[in-house]
């Protein structure tokens, strides 16, 4: 293990602010699916979410006492001033208490190790072990993890100054890895590891894709290592690092590589994808090296103090353990400038002091929002054991002298706390049982009494308020039945199918319609607005039948009294009820609902200025106070504050202590407060803005009237930060995220969902049960940020208690359609429904089964069995389309013989026409069927496509003829075009060469009537079917033409699918016909770009292979260069995806161009890669293949011939004994032998010549035997040893058979004879014997029919006859014939 210093470019120098402890952390992406697992690590200790980190909520968790890192010395100093809070602090931190504040640090507050990490190693060495939130799988399992996040257990952490100098080396980079989890074993899923490294492999080249991904998670990508699934990240802001640590923490990073590196496949097994997951794991120090780096360049910054650093002479202020400070750099080397949160006192502190950054978006909150507001010494002064609770409570003192609004109380008096009481706000609405009194308590005065604690689980939220958080509108179920409707769609009942016209096209059925989908009304249209704007879908809130009041009055009309007491009378009720619920929404929604009549403001303020006078009059107490309200929110919307103020410090005098309204109370407070605060009058806003703190996070169901509320809100996030609180954290964040999503502020809502997610994920690691899911918002704002990848990983992330209907599933599925539709805009879409909504249609269709709703539960099935038959998973879509047949049955609507006709053509596109034409003569004799002439057109079409896949071809025939007669009663031109198309083919199976190009031309002619025939059904098949035919009756310049016309027709509409087809046809003809290798090279360039379009990476390295070829076969520099460079294209390819006998064989191409461009250098480098890649598979067969390739490359070449030798002798022959494969082993001794005879070195010629010999004898096989003889006679030969070599002739020619097989076998004769005559007439000097061979090879040349082999052979014999053996008459006859032939011979030369 490397210390930590390794793990930097030079190592940490000690200078700088604050210590941190710094430990080689597997940083691991907490997703929420990981929630949960007792006996997790779960306290943060770099950034939120980030690292394993124990729990603060557990029993497990060590003592405060043990966490200070620093000292004896230090823990021993006490602050000198300010004694009473160090003592309150000291007293309660180990104390119950503190339960929440010390045993239970907050989670979110350090970036790094919090100062503790020195007591705490051991344990989070062990915890270390288990992976974060349940997963079971230890570290060390884990593959391909890098050797910088190894943990060494015997090597302390490190200490690390924080305030480290300007020429401090920071790491430049992080890397983060990932691994594919199985969720129910906790183990690597081995198989699709491999196959997301493959897929990564891919776009290791093309990292566009990976690019934007990372670039949407605010990082920025260096590069990636697909071997060990790796990425190496950078960030050059704090704002990047926030963003892309939060996504981490939640889980999104890893949802985000599920998309991007699985397949549709695995999308499309539900069960996997419910039980498969991406974790993630990032270097820990090296990213809180470069956060700490990137603060140091902003300036100034906020830490924890990790110890008591007690006033001095240098420091006139104390500073205790957990105070938050904001350091800033004055240019003094030994100290920085420290103002702490509590009291803004500043003074300087040592650079050594001890102290943990906060994470980022404390630092962000802190500089942006923190203001400059203080809290107050004494609050930590409670008695409650916990931050959060209901119940009731006992009274420790006496309380009499409180301001009106407060309750007085005895010593001993128990208290009922109405709503919550937060022990860190100063006060509570509490009621008083003995006297029934309601008022303010102060928390400190009190002491639990029967409390229950509500930190588990927030219960402090109620359903009303989660549900106010939820961004998607009560699921609207008209909108999601037509949303199903349009999924489960098909024209398979109006539109006739078109049977596989052409021999070699594709699948009909993934290129249209054919699936049974109609383009225009599958899904939605992408481009529709189906989700509002955020101000738009707000759960709709009560809206009950309430009175009006037209305030369109005159001036004379208003000093008159009765015109206001309609009015009056209605305000003036003491107690709350929901119509007063419009005067307090942020929309003021009571203007033109419940008050109408006037349009101008400043008419509106006249109208309830005389109201109000008139109510004062008439002293009409609460109708004078809810107007004075009213006339005060009009006023600071105008931003007339100070008028404003007048207003509402009127309605407090008339209201203040009585408690019957909490709605106007807390608005009164909460808008009193806030304007305080915009004047900036403290004196009067610290204790109502305490009290108003209280009304606004204490009652239940807040509902906020002004936007201005938000400053009373920051002070409280501030506050609890300040104090530790993370429960009156928590409930601060919803109420800001609440607010801004109410007044329509996606961008700010966005930061604190997330946080506030990231703070319920954390409250639930004890249990199963995530408090808050606010994933349906996170995932609505990222959508509208055009951030698909994080819309998607958000709504994966959505409990099912958050969309827990049918039709919030249904509305998840539509979200998906159009969230990926966005997303591919730019790119081809292959199919209509994206696989990822195959999930929430299964979630869907679960719960319509528990229900028992038919209908949707037929709709249902239909739309899945859609989605899996345009995927080509035709079983699963069978299965799916049964259940919906079966459950159409039971409903009268006419959708069973739909959904049966649609289970009939998947029946016949997954080629069991037997079990398609049973339901289709069934659907025959129904009575529907009978009287609908359109229908049984459809049925008798279908019915031919069956009968024609078993062979039926009559049948088949006259059903189709059933249909032509059906389309042209019905006048629908379509589906005559395409029963014409159908017959046409029929034709051509029967081999009835007339018809077929009628009923195709016939076919032709219907579509070229339509008004758009370019985008009908079959249109561009039919024109490849026609060229097709054309060309096998030898019309080859008419095929090509209907050919191009389809390809221009599919160009035209951008189909990219029938641009395949026509471009695989095109390239047929002209390789194979018409043999224009250049014209096919244009057309497989245009398929090679096609097939990159579409991303199909087998198919584009099989067009890279065939294009080198092809240029290969040219033999000119400039083509063997092309084919070189299709060639290292699919080289990369095939090592990227790891297929070693793919790159082998590149390897050998490659070999084998370089050799032909006379490139020597590097032909046996690229060969022997070929050798090595091919002995990695460990297939003996294929490396011995490789290697006698690869000395092919020399041996058949003119140069360098004995390079060969070592491939065949040292390589490939050991292979083909191990395999014991004669037939090989006697081969390669054959061309051993050849090469030495060529390369004249004869003595290993005759060795390898006699062991082919021994080896044909082996294999028994008479030709090999006879062509080892003969090679092993040559030899002989050559080595003048002539009687050896008569021998091995005559036995060759022994096993030779008497009859001649085939007429060039003659040569062969004529060639062996002619060499035994000249040995026998010249070295052996026997003439007689020498004529007999000659005579025999004259034999076998006039059989041959070789003039020349005639001419040299009477010659030969003429020779013999006139000096050897003395025969005139024989003479001239060889002398005539030699020289008839000579004149043949001659005159033929000189034609030529």
């Amino acid at each position: 293990m490397q210390k930590i210093e390794s793990l930097t470019p030079h190592g940490l120098e000690t200078a700088g602010t604050a210590i941190i402890k710094l430990c080689n952390l597997d940083v691991v992406d907490s997703a929420e699916e990981e929630k949960g697992t007792k006996g997790c690590n779960n306290s943060l200790e770099l950034l939120p979410g980030t690292a394993r980190y124990t729990d603060p909520l557990s029993d497990g968790m060590l003592n405060y006492s043990t966490r200070l890192n620093s000292t004896k010395a230090e823990e021993e100093s006490e602050c000198e001033v300010g004694s009473s809070r160090l003592v309150g602090h000291e007293e309660n931190s180990t104390g119950p208490a503190t339960a929440v504040n010390m045993e239970k640090e907050s989670p979110f507050v350090s970036l790094n190790s919090s100062g503790y990490w020195s007591d705490m190693q051991s344990q989070s060495l062990e915890t270390d072990r288990e992976s974060t939130h349940g997963d079971k799988m230890a570290v060390g399992k884990w593959e391909h993890q890098p050797e910088s996040q190894s943990l060494n257990q015997d090597t302390d952490c490190e200490d690390h100054l924080l305030g480290s100098s300007v020429k401090q080396e920071f790491p430049k980079d992080v890397t983060l890895s990932y691994s594919v989890i199985s969720q129910k074993s906790g183990l690597v899923d081995h198989e699709l590891q491999e196959a997301t490294r493959r897929r990564l492999c891919i776009l290791e080249s093309e990292t566009k894709d990976v690019g934007a991904l990372f670039n949407e998670l605010s990082s920025r990508l260096i590069s990636i290592h697909a071997e060990r699934d790796l990425f190496v990240l950078t960030f050059k802001t704090v704002e990047e690092i926030w963003k892309f640590t939060t996504y981490l923490s939640l889980g999104f990073v890893g949802r985000c590589l599920e998309n991007l590196l699985l397949d549709q496949h695995f999308w499309l097994n539900v069960s996997l994808v419910e039980d498969v997951k991406i974790q993630v794991k990032v270097n820990e120090v090296h990213l809180s090296l470069m956060y700490l780096d990137l603060l140091l360049q902003e300036g100034h910054f906020f830490t924890r103090a990790l110890s008591n650093i007690p006033k001095s002479e240098e420091q006139d202020m104390n500073i205790c353990k957990d105070d938050l400070i904001m350091v800033k750099d004055v240019g003094n080397e030994t100290k920085w400038e420290a103002t702490t949160l509590l009291t803004n006192e500043k003074s300087l502190i040592p650079v050594s002091a001890p102290q943990a950054l906060l994470y980022p978006f404390y630092q962000w909150f802190l500089k942006t929002r923190g203001g400059n507001f203080g809290g107050h010494e004494e609050y930590k002064q409670h008695h409650f054991p916990h931050s959060i609770g209901t119940g009731t409570c006992v009274a420790t003192v006496d309380y009499k002298e409180g301001e009106v609004d407060e309750l007085c109380f005895s010593e001993g008096e128990t208290i009922q706390i109405i709503g919550f009481l937060l022990s860190n706000l100063r006060w509570f609405l509490g009621k008083s049982l003995s006297t029934g009194l309601t008022g303010f308590v102060p928390v400190k005065h009190v002491q639990p009494d029967q409390f229950k604690t509500l930190e588990s689980h927030l219960l402090f939220l109620s359903d009303e308020e989660k549900s106010s958080l939820n961004m998607f509108r009560k699921p609207d179920e008209e909108h999601c039945i037509n949303f199903l409707n349009k999924l489960s769609q098909t024209d398979v009942d109006t539109v006739y199918r078109l049977g596989e016209l052409l021999p070699f096209t594709y699948d009909q059925h993934l290129l249209s319609n054919q699936d049974g989908l109609t383009p225009a009304n599958n899904i939605p249209d992408v481009n529709s607005s189906k989700y509002k704007e955020i101000e738009q879908i707000i759960p709709e809130k009560y809206q009950p039948n309430h009175p009006i009041f037209y305030i369109g009055l005159s001036l004379e009309e208003m000093n008159d009294p009765e015109v206001f007491d309609p009015l009056l009378l209605f305000l003036n009720q003491k107690e709350y009820i929901p119509h007063f619920r419009h005067f307090y929404d942020l929309n003021f929604s009571f203007l033109g609902s419940i008050l109408y009549g006037i349009t101008e403001e400043k008419e509106l303020l006249q109208y309830l200025e005389m109201a109000r006078e008139m109510a004062k009059m008439y002293e009409k107490h609460w109708a004078y106070c809810r107007i004075c309200f009213l006339l005060g929110r009009l006023c600071a919307k105008r931003l007339r504050f100070s008028q404003a103020r007048i207003y509402f410090e009127e309605a407090m005098t008339l209201v203040q202590g009585t408690f019957s309204d909490h709605y106007l109370l807390t608005a009164l407070y909460v808008n009193l407060a806030s304007v305080y605060l915009k004047l900036k009058m403290k004196v009067k806003s610290h204790t109502l803005v305490e009290k108003a703190a209280t009304l606004l996070l204490c009652i239940p169901s807040h509902a906020f009237s002004s936007e201005n509320e938000l400053e009373i809100l920051n002070i409280l996030l501030k506050k609890a930060m300040i104090v530790n609180d993370y429960h009156l954290e928590a409930r601060s964040c919803f109420l800001i995220a609440k607010l801004f999503l109410e007044s329509g502020k996606s961008e700010e809502t966005l930061l604190f969902a997330e946080h506030l997610q990231f703070l319920s994920n954390s409250f639930s690691s004890q249990s199963n049960i995530v408090p808050l899911d606010v994933h349906l918002i996170l995932s609505h704002i990222y959508n509208k940020k055009c951030l698909p990848h994080l819309a998607l990983a958000a709504l994966r992330f959505s409990q099912p208690g958050s969309s827990s209907t049918l039709f919030g599933s249904l509305q998840k599925a539509d979200f998906v359609i159009e969230t990926i539709a966005k997303f591919n805009s730019q790119e081809i879409c292959t199919v209509e429904i994206p696989s990822q909504a195959a999930f929430y249609l299964q979630e869907a269709l679960d719960l319509a089964s528990r229900i028992g709703n038919i209908d949707i539960l037929r709709d249902l099935n239909f739309a899945l069995a859609n989605l899996y038959q345009q995927h080509k998973l035709y079983e699963r879509a069978i299965n799916y389309m049964k259940k919906s047949a079966e459950v159409a049955t039971s409903i009268s609507d006419g959708g069973a013989y739909k959904a049966y006709l649609s289970l009939a053509w998947l029946y016949v596109l997954n080629n069991q026409p037997i079990l398609a034409s049973e339901i289709l003569n069934s659907l025959l004799e129904s009575a529907l069927v009978t009287h609908n002439p359109i229908q049984q057109g459809i049925v008798h079409n279908m019915l031919a496509l069956s009968l024609r896949k078993h062979t039926r071809l009559k049948e088949a025939m006259e059903n189709c003829y059933c249909a032509i007669v059906t389309a042209e009663e019905s006048g629908i031109k379509c589906n005559q075009a395409i029963a014409h198309a159908n017959f046409g083919y029929l034709t051509l199976c029967c081999k009835v060469l007339a018809l077929p190009g009628r009923y195709l031309r016939k076919s032709l002619n219907l579509y070229l009537q339509m008004q758009d025939c370019c985008l009908e059904v079959g249109y561009v098949q039919v024109l490849l079917s026609l060229g097709q035919y054309y060309i096998d009756r030898g019309m080859r310049n008419d095929g090509r033409l209907h050919y191009e016309l389809a390809l221009l027709t599919a160009m035209k509409t951008n189909n990219v699918h029938y641009q395949i087809q026509a471009m695989e046809q095109l390239c047929r003809l002209c390789g194979k016909v018409l043999h224009d290798k250049m014209q096919c090279i244009t057309y497989y360039e245009y398929w090679l770009v096609l097939t990159q379009r579409l991303k199909d990476k087998e198919q584009e390295m099989k067009i890279l292979t065939i294009l080198s070829h092809l240029c290969f076969s040219f033999n000119t520099q400039s083509s063997y260069r092309l084919s070189l460079s299709y060639t290292k294209q699919n080289l990369k390819n095939f090592i990227d995806l790891g297929m070693y006998s793919k790159e082998a064989e590149a390897w050998l191409m490659a070999g084998k161009t370089y050799y032909m461009m006379e490139k020597y250098e590097l032909v046996e480098l690229y060969l022997q890669a070929a050798v090595q890649t091919a002995e990695r598979m460990e297939n003996m067969h294929f490396t011995m293949t490789i290697n006698e390739s690869a000395g092919d490359v020399f041996y058949n070449g003119p140069r360098e011939r004995e390079k060969a030798v070592s491939f065949y002798r040292d390589g490939a022959v050991p292979l083909a004994r191990m395999k014991k494969d004669l037939d090989v082993e006697l081969r390669l001794f054959n061309k051993l032998t050849e090469l030495s005879i060529s390369l004249n070195h004869l003595e290993q010629a005759l060795d390898y010549a006699k062991t082919a010999v021994r080896l044909s004898i082996n294999t028994g096989d008479q030709l090999k035997e006879r062509v080892a003889f003969y090679r092993l006679a040559t030899v002989y030969y050559l080595f003048q040893q002539y009687e050896m070599a008569e021998n091995y002739y005559l036995k060759a020619l022994s096993l030779s058979s008497h009859i001649l097989l085939f007429a060039k076998e003659a040569k062969y004769y004529v060639k062996i004879y002619f060499r035994l005559g000249d040995i026998t007439l010249h070295k052996f000097k026997d003439p007689y014997d020498a004529a007999g061979y000659f005579q025999m090879a004259f034999a076998a040349a006039i059989e041959l029919g070789s003039k020349e082999d005639l001419f040299n052979i009477c010659t030969k014999l003429a020779n013999i006859y006139k000096n050897y053996i003395v025969n005139e008459d024989l003479c001239s006859q060889f002398v005539e014939k030699a020289k008839l032939l000579s004149t043949k011979l001659h005159k033929n030369k000189q034609s030529t």
